[in-house]
Order: C-alpha cells, then structure tokens, then sequence
C-alpha cells in the first residue's frame, strides 16, 4: 500500500541539542520504503507541562520537590553550565534557538495534524516517564506504538509492565521498525516478529527472540526532520553547525558502571555473536560522510563511537588518510590508554578539534576493582603528557558517587586530576545506576536502590549510602572542579562552599566566578596559546608537535 504514515517521536531532556544518529537512519529507511515520515522533537520544550492528569501515576508526583522544580525552570545544560562543566553561552543569542512551552499541547496538536498509523519512541532511562505522559495523551487514539532504546532493551520487563506499553522492541531497532512497518501497512500482526514483545488483550505477553545483528554500515541518515537550529551547538568557546556520525557500534570495554556492554552480552547470550562492529571500509565511511555533507554542509562533525581510538592504528591511519579530503573539525570519546604520539598527530592533521577522555576515579585499586578500569595513575600520568603535549584541546570526564565510595577516595579523584594539565574543562558527574549495568546490579543487592527504579534525574544522586550522604556527594561533585583548581589553602574556604546555606552558596559563587574567568574567558585556541608550557616534561616528544609549535 506504501501510505503508511508514520510519526518518530524524540523524547529527550530539555535543550539537550545532539540529534540522534537512530532517528536519522528510521527517517531513511522508512521513506526508502514509500512511508510518509514526520517527527515530534521533545528537545526544545522547557519543563513537562501541565497537560497530564497529576492525579495518574506515571506524572510528576510532586511539583514542590526542588529537583522537579529545577527542571522546570532550567534546561539540563544551564544546570552543567552552572556546574562549571562548559562555558556559559545563551541559546538564543549564541544559537538563534528559542526555548518553548508546552510540550503536551504541542504534542496533542501534532498527533491530531500528521494523524499516523504507526508511532515510534525510541527511549533513553531519563526520559522514560516523559514517553509515557506522552502516550497517555493518546491512548484513546488507539495508535499503534512502538517502543525501543537502550532502557527498553535492558529493562523490557519493567518497560512493558506500564499499562501504557503494549509493544516494544529489543536490541538494534532498524530491521524491528522496517518489519513493524511493514505489517502494519499489510494489515499483519507484529507477534512474530523477531526482537517484538507484545501485550496481548488477556495481559499475556509475547516474547520473541532478538533478530539479527543490523548492519549500521549499510544506511546514511537522514536528518531533514530535524529543525535546522538543532545542529547548532557550542564547542570549546565556538559555534558550529555539528552534526553526528557512528563509525563503531559498541564498546569493547566492559566497564561497570556503563551499560554498553550490556549490548555485547545480550548479543552472544542470544547467539549473534559480537555487538561490537566498526566501519572498516573507508569508502563506505567517505560515501558517509560526503552524504551528510550534501545534506547539511556542517561545519563540525561529533563521532558518537563509545570509544573512537579503540582500533588499530593501521585502520586508523586508512581513516586518516580518507579524511585528509574532509578536514572538518571533529570531535570524539575515547580513553586514554589508546593514545600514542604518531596516533594524535594523525589525528591533528585531519583537523580533530577536541577529545573527551574519561578518568572516571582516581584511586586505581578501587577503579580496577569496583569499575573494572584497570590502568595504573602512573600510565594515566603518563598518557595524559602526551595528550597534553599534542595540540589537540581536550576535556577529563569524572564521576563520583560509586556505590562503596567514600569522601576520600573522591578525594583520591581530585588529587590525580590536579597531576593532570592542559585540558580545557573538566567534567564530574554523580553517579547513575542506570538500568543494564554491573554496578545497578550492585546497588539493588546492597539495598542502595529499589529493584525498579527508574532514573529521572541525571545530575543528582540516586544513592544515600551510610559513608557518603546523597547530599555530600551532590555537593562534591558541584565543587570538585573547585578543589582542582584551587591550592589547597583555600580547600576550607571551598568546604563551606560545599553547603547549600546562604553563606555556602555566596562563598561557591565567589569561586566559581574566579574558576570561570581563568578557565571559560577564552576560546579553547587562545586558551592553549597563553598555556604555561612547563609542564611539558617528555622530550622526547618532537618539537614539532609540542603546544603552539605548529
């Protein structure tokens, strides 16, 4: 019939601007198909609105707890901003991007308007509930849905319990949404199709065996749906027009307070073999990239590769090569095991403009053991000179709030990074026991959490634990960046800045202004100009590729 109509609806926290590479190849493949294709962005929405029924269980309890109401007034961003995790900017004066009210009533208008067959969320743990006010505005509709994501694949059990899910999908979502698709175009049940849960009218639940693996290499995304002011996004005291691109799909690490190992478990337990897959061939990757290019002609590209420099150097060199046509600045994630000297330089010859690094914690016994990151801080030490010496501006990612932690081991945390130098921000986070990792496995039986818990709340602690109070390490992690960059002569000043007192909040203030002046003022070019180079300490790392030398 081909007049499949469609809707990809994006639930996401506020103003969290990336576009998602998923979203991008369903677009592809259902109009490839002849499907008429549209989307609902939660993105630009500000807070949840007041549409839902308070009194249903699924909405915002309570309206007067202060993280609830943080967000209805702040975006997760300005929350970051405030956080000193990156530099201030505004979204509309930086952007040109203006916040919006309403979410529901749009919603509801944009259901009623497109008026689809077929409705598709893909769902990430922390917008879970937002999904679920959604899809009880249009429940009486009755509306086939479909609901995917890294939380429905690790919790699908708990996803489907809801009243308002009565189809999901596990595992990788292309070949799910083409086959859901299909049979509903056909006028088919979806109960057979592989990777499909569905909840039949008795309660009973159909549970089909993962399908195979997708092959990610094979489809270019389309990002026309998207609102041309979603690409927008600063970077290092820029703006660029920044578009996503997959090149490796999974992780080869095990880390366990992550949850994409979870993927790669799941696959070899159903029999698909590995998860983890890159693009190898780098004409395939240069069609890629030439195609977004034709799209969208950004000016920044964000490799959303879990870990970008986990592969071989003689790949890496094949990629090099192939981009040395592009030279678009570029970004990405990686660790810093996996740099080496002729690795960053080929890197910084094609034009990579930045590289997050996760440390994560810096006690190494407690990092190896809890984490299973195994890594001495006097290779990390080491690592981070040669990153250092590069060129390449740079940002160290941390968390706190480990299940077992303590007030010291944090402590342990801001003494390694204080070894570290030259990087232009740095990030803490609290940690999340999110849904598919070891260490939510870890919290249920510790009695840390309840056993169906869903995150909410990104930037505050889920865990109270009788050594480390949810309060302190909410309050560690807002100073931590404080106690880096501060001698510690002024670390009892910063304790009471620790509280959220009037006077705590005065002295954190004062602070943080000074932090932001010396770190955010510049642009992360000019910051590396004006960078004290004495901590370049290898020399045997060539002049050549030493800070301000080319």
């Amino acid at each position: 019939m081909k007049n499949l109509r469609v809707l990809l609806v994006y639930p996401n926290l506020s103003m969290m601007m990336a576009p998602p590479v998923a979203y991008g190849i369903f677009t592809k493949l259902l109009k490839d198909e002849g499907y008429s294709v549209d989307i609902f962005d939660c993105t630009p929405y500000i807070g949840e609105g007041t549409s839902v029924d308070e009194s249903r269980e699924f909405s915002i309890e309570d309206k007067d707890d202060p993280i609830d109401v943080a967000f209805q007034s702040s975006t997760t961003e300005e929350q970051m901003i405030d956080m000193m995790q990156s530099r201030p900017f505004s979204y509309e004066e930086d952007l040109g991007i203006k916040s919006l009210q309403g979410l529901y009533e749009a919603f509801e208008s944009k259901v009623e308007e497109f008026n689809p067959d077929l409705m598709l969320f893909s769902i990430v743990e922390d917008t879970f509930h937002q999904a679920l006010s959604l899809i009880s505005l249009i429940e009486h509709k009755h509306i086939k849905i479909l609901c995917g994501g890294v939380f429905v694949t690790a919790a699908p059990d708990l996803t489907i319990s809801h009243p308002q899910i009565n189809m999901i999908g596990i595992g990788e979502g292309e070949q799910i949404v083409l086959d859901v698709a299909k049979c509903i175009d056909n006028g088919k049940s979806c109960e057979g199709i592989p990777g499909v849960w569905v909840k039949k009218d008795d309660g009973s639940i159909i549970k089909n065996e993962r399908g195979p693996l997708f092959d990610f290499t094979a489809s270019i995304p389309d990002y026309s749906l998207f609102d041309s002011n979603r690409f927008f996004r600063p970077m290092g005291g820029f703006v660029y027009k920044s578009l996503p691109i997959e090149s490796y799909r999974g992780c080869p690490y095990t880390c366990a307070y992550c949850n994409s190992p979870m993927q790669q478990t799941l696959s070899k337990e159903s029999g698909l073999g590995t998860f983890v897959r890159r693009n190898k061939d780098m004409e395939k990757m240069r069609s890629y990239i030439s195609s977004i290019v034709e799209q969208q002609d950004p000016t920044y590209f964000m490799f959303v590769d879990d870990s970008f420099m986990a592969r071989p150097q003689a790949e890496l060199e094949a990629f090099c090569k192939m981009y040395e046509e592009f030279k678009i600045p570029f970004w990405f994630n990686t660790r810093p095991e996996n740099v080496s000297v002729e690795k960053l330089k080929m890197l910084k010859d094609v034009n990579c403009n930045r590289i997050a690094y996760g440390v994560e914690c810096g006690n190494e016994e407690f990092r190896g053991r809890v984490l299973l990151r195994k890594m001495t801080n006097k290779s990390l030490i080491n690592k981070f000179e040669i990153i250092a010496n590069s060129g390449i501006p740079f940002s160290v990612n941390n968390i706190v709030g480990f299940p077992g932690e303590t007030r010291e081991l944090i402590f342990d945390s801001i003494n390694l990074i204080k070894q570290i130098k030259g990087y232009d921000s740095l990030s803490v986070t609290v940690f999340v026991p999110y849904n598919g990792t070891v260490l939510r496995d870890v919290c249920v039986k510790e009695g840390l959490i309840a056993d169906d818990l869903i995150i909410r709340d990104m930037l505050h602690t889920s865990l109270n634990m009788s050594q480390l109070s949810s309060d302190e390490i909410n309050n560690l992690a807002r100073t931590f960046p404080l106690y880096v960059h501060f001698d510690e002569s002024e670390w009892s000043n910063i304790k009471k800045a620790e509280s959220t007192s009037p006077e705590g909040v005065a002295i954190f203030n004062k602070y943080a202004e000074i932090y932001r002046k010396e770190n955010f003022e510049l642009n992360q070019d000019d910051k590396r100009l004006q960078e004290d180079t004495s901590f370049l300490i290898n020399t045997s790392i060539p002049l050549d590729f030493r800070v301000g030398q080319n």
